[in-house]
């Protein structure tokens, strides 16, 4: 990312760290709100306190839909960025490479998953490197903020949302993990959808009468690749409904 996008990469880091903080700014708003709005009821001079807060409430909030606004924008412009400059450098390696790889079982791999939109696949790494560094700061702000008001909600906050960032950073490796298993699969799959539209290989499949074996054979690899796919599709919504249930609830 610091290779080839620096500026916006940096910018990006930055402002979604600064954004990360928005949600404990937001709860401690809300709490000096309510306690003005509170002590507005025993006190009518205190009003000018309510509307302060208030403010500064509404405030928070608007800014939380402009940082996400921003970094939308940042992000579709991160991803163009790294199309114009990652992709010729891959292309150029690849021009490099001796010819007697291209025979290597690994090497293949590598080209599949360095083919396959390389830049959505570095875009999504640290995206999801981000994501996980600012749950942290979440977490740990969420956490001081339970502490100031009693310690056993704090220390509920710590023992709910520790284990839930570990979470968070296993299944990321998780996804990528699953990304290099599968790149084998991926590429056999391709292989055999492939000797249908190639016209030699077409008309092979027509004179051994293997239309049905190869796509059965298409069909068993298709059918490992998607369980793959749907088990951690189901260990990833499920994790993330439960971080979004603990760090939206304050809010």
């Amino acid at each position: 990312m610091f290779t080839y996008a620096p500026v916006i990469s940096s910018t990006y880091i930055v402002v979604s760290l600064v954004s990360s903080l928005f949600t404990v700014i937001q709860i401690l708003f809300l709490q000096y709100l309510i306690d003005s709005v509170v002590e507005y009821s025993n006190n009518a001079n205190a009003v000018s306190s309510v509307w302060l807060w208030g403010v500064l409430y509404v405030t928070s909030l608007i800014a939380t839909e402009v940082y996400r606004f921003s970094l939308a924008k940042m992000g579709r412009y991160l991803n163009r960025k790294l199309t114009k400059t990652l992709s010729p450098a891959v292309i150029r390696k690849f021009s490099s490479i001796e010819y007697r790889y291209y025979e290597n079982s690994r090497f293949k791999d590598i080209v599949t998953r360095m083919t396959q939109n390389p830049q959505q696949t570095v875009h999504n790494t640290f995206f999801s490197v981000v994501t996980s560094t600012k749950s942290i700061i979440n977490l740990v702000g969420i956490t001081i903020v339970f502490f100031a008001a009693s310690v056993w909600i704090g220390l509920g906050a710590a023992l709910i949302g520790i284990p839930m960032s570990i979470l968070d950073f296993n299944n990321t490796k998780k996804r990528m993990d699953l990304l290099k298993e599968a790149t084998t699969d991926h590429r056999k799959r391709d292989y055999l959808q492939g000797l249908f539209i190639d016209k030699h290989s077409a008309y092979e499949i027509k004179i051994f009468n293997a239309k049905n074996y190869l796509i059965q054979l298409w069909n068993c690899i298709n059918e490992k690749i998607f369980t793959r796919y749907k088990k951690i599709t189901k260990e990833t919504l499920t994790l993330q409904c439960n971080l979004n249930i603990f760090f939206y609830l304050p809010r």
